[in-house]
C-alpha cells in the first residue's frame, strides 16, 4: 500500500451506463468525445464477448490510501469509481481484514479503530458495492497484537534506524516520481519496478520481519483471491489493493488459468 505508516504509526513499508446515443447525437459531439464514446462502446462489447466465452477475468486496481496524496497525484475517488464501473465486476476482493468487514456489516458507522479499512472503502467502495449489487470479499491479513513487534528497523540501534528511515523516505519519493507513467497513477511497470526494489531492500534489512509483514501477508491475500475465483467460475473479479501490492499480485496471478487485466487502462 502507498502509506509510510500503518496501524497507529507502525511501519508497513507498506455507470458506465451503456451508450444510448443516437447516431445523430453521437456525430454532434466533438471529435474527441466521439472517439471516447466509441472506445466505451467497444469496451462494453468486449466485456459482453468475454462473458459469452465463459472466462474467469481478474483485474487489479492499485489505490492510494491517503486523501492528500490522492489529490496531489490525480488519483481521485472519482477516477477509481470510473475505473470500477468500466471493469463492471461481479465481485470485488478488497484490502480489508475479514474482522473489519464483519464490524462494518454489524455497524456501518463504527470507525476510528486500529486496523480499520482505508478511507476509499468507506467513501467509495463499500457504498458502490451496495449500489451496484457487487459482492465484496475481504482479503487482507495481519495480526494486530503482534504487528508492532515486527517493525523491520526495531532491531537496530537508534542511529542506524534513522539511517534506514531516511532510505525509506528516499524510496517513497522514488515511488511518487513514477505517478505520470501509464493512464492510472501508480498502476504501471515503472512504479512496480521501483516498488519491488524497495521491498527487496527491506527484506535485506530484516528478512524475518519482512517475511511476516510483507511476504506472508501477500501470500494469504493472493490465496484468498484464488479461493474466490475458484468458487466463482466465469465471473469478473476485481482486486482493489494498495498500489504497493500490484507487482506481487501481478507476478502471482499471471501464472493462473485466468485472464488477468493489469493495468486496467
Amino acid at each position: 500500500m502507498i502509506a509510510k505508516k500503518d496501524f497507529q504509526g507502525g511501519y508497513s513499508g507498506d455507470t458506465f451506463n451503456q451508450l444510448s446515443l443516437t447516431t445523430r447525437s453521437l456525430w454532434s459531439l466533438k471529435r474527441l468525445e466521439r472517439q471516447e464514446c466509441q472506445t466505451l462502446a467497444e469496451s462494453l462489447e468486449e466485456k459482453k464477448h468475454e462473458r459469452r466465452k465463459c472466462m474467469t477475468i481478474v483485474g487489479i486496481l492499485g489505490t492510494i490510501h491517503n486523501q492528500e496524496l490522492r489529490e496531489k497525484y490525480n488519483s481521485t475517488l472519482n477516477l477509481y469509481k470510473d475505473i470500477i464501473q468500466e471493469f463492471d465486476p461481479d465481485i470485488i476482493c478488497g484490502e480489508v481484514h475479514p474482522q473489519s468487514w464483519i464490524k462494518y456489516l454489524k455497524d456501518k458507522n463504527e470507525k476510528g479503530y486500529w486496523g480499520e479499512p482505508a478511507s476509499e472503502y468507506w467513501e467509495l467502495i463499500f457504498p458502490l458495492c451496495e449500489e451496484m449489487k457487487i459482492e465484496f470479499v475481504p482479503i487482507d491479513w495481519f495480526e494486530l497484537d503482534v504487528w508492532n513487534n515486527f517493525d523491520p528497523f526495531d532491531d537496530y540501534p537508534e542511529e542506524k534506524r534513522k539511517e534506514f528511515e531516511k532510505f525509506d523516505d528516499d524510496w517513497f519519493l522514488k515511488q511518487m516520481s513514477t505517478h505520470s507513467f501509464g493512464r492510472i497513477p501508480f498502476n504501471s511497470d515503472e512504479f512496480d519496478e521501483v516498488t519491488k526494489q524497495k521491498y527487496e531492500w527491506l527484506y535485506q534489512v530484516n528478512p524475518k520481519d519482512q517475511n511476516l509483514r510483507w511476504v506472508i501477508r501477500n501470500q494469504i491475500m493472493i490465496q484468498r483471491v484464488k479461493n474466490t475465483y475458484l468458487k466463482n467460475h466465469e465471473k469478473r473479479i476485481l482486486c482493489i489493493i494498495g498500489a504497493d501490492h500490484n507487482y506481487i499480485f501481478k507476478e502471482e496471478l499471471m501464472q493462473e488459468s485466468i485472464k488477468l487485466i493489469y493495468p486496467l487502462r
